[in-house]
């Protein structure tokens, strides 16, 4: 699909920046993911005591918009918490916990990570500095998730043309704006 080519550009393209930069190659912690997937990392979001309404409603607009609205998200959500909350009160099976949860995110996708829209990174240094040099390139949004369980930058690319990524690619800059056509760059603007 488009928004998988333009995570995968999105990768390609934080490789080539980092290595411009003389950083490290940033490190992908995960991609498009199954329902299965999904579910398994709600579930060790849950159990180390995140809150999964603060991470997929309040901070992730994204996850709205998926899920098809506020509504459908706080419904899974409550929906997810009682399954995790009965698994972790001995009342269901891990098995019947995990079959469930995925019955609940094949209905209702919450993760842009499950649109293939999604991609997340290893927590490094540089790699704030590698997202301000690709801002030219791609419309993305960035949300920290440092200070989770599973620390890592998480990134819903909305689009990275394939003409943006050859520009990068080839090192000339980004296209220029339709307002900055005709200005001489030259010419001091002040």
């Amino acid at each position: 699909s488009r928004s998988s080519q333009d995570v995968r550009r999105f990768a390609s393209a934080s490789g080539i920046i980092a290595r411009r930069l003389g950083l490290s190659h940033p490190v992908i912690t995960s991609g498009k993911r199954s329902a299965r997937q999904q579910a398994v990392a709600m579930q060790l979001k849950f159990n180390s005591g995140e809150d999964l309404y603060d991470l997929y409603i309040n901070q992730c607009s994204e996850c709205t918009q998926v899920a098809g609205g506020e509504a459908s998200a706080r419904d899974l959500i409550g929906r997810l918490v009682q399954i995790f909350s009965e698994k972790r009160d001995g009342t269901i099976s891990q098995q019947d916990a995990m079959q469930q949860a995925i019955s609940a995110l094949k209905t209702t996708p919450i993760s842009a990570h499950q649109a293939g829209m999604s991609i997340d990174f290893r927590r490094a240094e540089g790699i704030e500095r590698i997202f301000r040099e690709l801002r030219p390139y791609a419309t993305f949004s960035v949300i920290d998730e440092t200070s989770t369980s599973a620390p890592h930058w998480h990134v819903f690319v909305r689009s990275f043309s394939r003409s943006s990524y050859e520009r990068l690619a080839d090192g000339a800059g980004p296209a220029i704006s339709r307002e900055q056509e005709g200005v001489d760059p030259d010419i001091d603007a002040d």
